[in-house]
C-alpha cells in the first residue's frame, strides 16, 4: 500500500484526521471497499495461477484453494505482486462518506468513546509531595484495532495526565514563561509511573455503526480527573487548581489545621 496525499486546495474540508477520529475513518473505508478490493485481488491471482477464480479465497498471507484445508497459500501477497509487476497492481480509490457530529459543537468529532478510572494516591503531609501508588483503566472504544498501539496510548496518556494533576505548572511572568527547560518544568518519568491496569470493553452497542473508536487523548483527560478526585478524598480538600503542588497541599494542610483549631477554641473545654 502507498498512501498518497490529497491536495487541500482541491478537497472539500473534512475536519481533523486526529487519532481518536482516524481508526473509525478508516475502518469505514476498508469496510466500504473490503468486497470489491478482494474481487480485483482475486482475479488477478485466478489469472495468475491459471485457475477460475471460484476456487479462491484469501486467506492470513496469501491466496489459498478455496476447498480443502491446505496450510501453505498457493501464492503470496507478495509474490503476487511480483508476478504481476509495477504497473499491474491493483490501485483503488475509497470514497468515505462525511459523519454528522451529534453536537452542536463546531468541528466536534463524532465518533465518542467512554472510559472510567481508579486511582490511589500518596500524600506525604509534612512536604506535601503526592505520589500516584496505583491506577487502573477501563475504556469503552469498541474492538482495539492495535493492541500493542492502544496499550502504549492509554498508558502513555495515562502518564501525561498525571503530570498535568501533579507537577506540569506553567506558570507566565511580564509575558514570559518562567520555566525555559524541563528542569524548571517538571514531567514525569518512568520513575514517577505507577502501577498501571488497563482493560478494554471491546463490544459494541445494538445499531452501532461508528465501530473501533480511535483511543487519542481519552486516557490523559480520565488519568487527570481520577488523581485530582483521589487527592481530594486522601486530603479532603475541594480541588479548583492544578497542578497539586506541594505549595498548594502543605498551604490547604495549614489551613485546615487552623481552621481545625479554632474551631476548638471557639467551643470552648
Amino acid at each position: 500500500m502507498r498512501p498518497v496525499l490529497g491536495d487541500s486546495a482541491l478537497t472539500p474540508n473534512s475536519g481533523s484526521a486526529a487519532a481518536s477520529r482516524s481508526t473509525t475513518v478508516v475502518h469505514h473505508a476498508l469496510r466500504i471497499q473490503a468486497g470489491p478490493w478482494s474481487a480485483k485481488l482475486l482475479a488477478l491471482a485466478a489469472g495468475v495461477l491459471k485457475r477460475p477464480a471460484g476456487g479462491l479465497r484469501m486467506g492470513a498471507g496469501g491466496v489459498f484453494a478455496a476447498q480443502g484445508g491446505a496450510d501453505a497459500p498457493l501464492i503470496t501477497y507478495a509474490g503476487l505482486a511480483a508476478r504481476l509487476g509495477p504497473q499491474a497492481l491493483p490501485v483503488d480509490v475509497v470514497d468515505a462518506p462525511a459523519e454528522d457530529t451529534p453536537t452542536d459543537i463546531d468541528g466536534a468529532h463524532y465518533a465518542f468513546g467512554a472510559a472510567g478510572a481508579l486511582a490511589q494516591v500518596c500524600v506525604d503531609t509534612w512536604t506535601g509531595s503526592l505520589r500516584v501508588e496505583k491506577m487502573a483503566m477501563l475504556t469503552a472504544l469498541g474492538p482495539v484495532a492495535s493492541p500493542m498501539g492502544y496499550l502504549g496510548q492509554m498508558e502513555g496518556g495515562a502518564l501525561i495526565g498525571q503530570g498535568l494533576a501533579t507537577t506540569e505548572d506553567l506558570r507566565m511572568a511580564g509575558g514570559r514563561y518562567l520555566a525555559r527547560n524541563l528542569d524548571g518544568y517538571l514531567v514525569p518519568t518512568l520513575a514517577d509511573a505507577p502501577e498501571l491496569e488497563v482493560c478494554a470493553v471491546q463490544n459494541l452497542m445494538p445499531g452501532d455503526t461508528v465501530g473501533p473508536r480511535g483511543a487519542g487523548e481519552i486516557s490523559v483527560n480520565i488519568a487527570v480527573a481520577v488523581v485530582a478526585n483521589a487527592a481530594a478524598e486522601a486530603l479532603g480538600m475541594p480541588v479548583n487548581t492544578l497542578p497539586l503542588t506541594a505549595e498548594r497541599i502543605l498551604d490547604w494542610l495549614e489551613q485546615d489545621e487552623e481552621e481545625h483549631d479554632g474551631s476548638k477554641h471557639d467551643g470552648g473545654a
